[in-house]
């Protein structure tokens, strides 16, 4: 939902990241109110998972997360989360291979760039996972 969010997968460690990130693979609205030009949404989002040693839980599968949004010249705008930051799965793991490839090119990688390697490889492990099981049960 937040593209710098995304970014932020690419420029940092994974174990130091400022919010807790989570990657996720839906949104659904199920409940929309609008007052005059302020509205609030109320969204359901999945979960794919969060990088490690981050505080989140990551048995959490649905999240139910209220949203804010305002109209302005520009059109509806939502209003940022504050407290964690959402990743489209796609995005994360585009911008975690660049990382991972950008990583693996150095041949005198320092032992903190090896821990970020294998904590990348682990996730991206988890994402990749999570969605060929989900693409089967679509498929079935």
């Amino acid at each position: 939902m937040n593209r710098d969010s995304g970014e932020s997968l690419l420029t940092r460690s994974l174990n130091s990241l400022g919010k807790p990130i989570i990657v996720y693979r839906e949104v659904r609205v199920s409940a929309v109110q609008i007052k005059g030009k302020r509205g609030i949404a109320i969204v359901r989002i999945e979960s794919l998972g969060a990088p490690p040693n981050t505080q989140t839980d990551t048995q959490l599968r649905w999240k139910e997360q209220s949203l804010e949004f305002a109209k302005t010249k520009r059109g509806w705008v939502m209003s940022p989360i504050q407290e964690t930051a959402y990743v489209k799965g796609e995005v994360a793991m585009q911008v975690l291979s660049a990382r991972l490839a950008e990583l693996a090119q150095n041949t005198n990688a320092t032992p903190e760039q090896e821990r970020q390697k294998k904590q990348i490889i682990r996730f991206l492990n988890l994402l990749v996972t999570d969605d060929s099981s989900a693409a089967s049960a679509q498929s079935n």
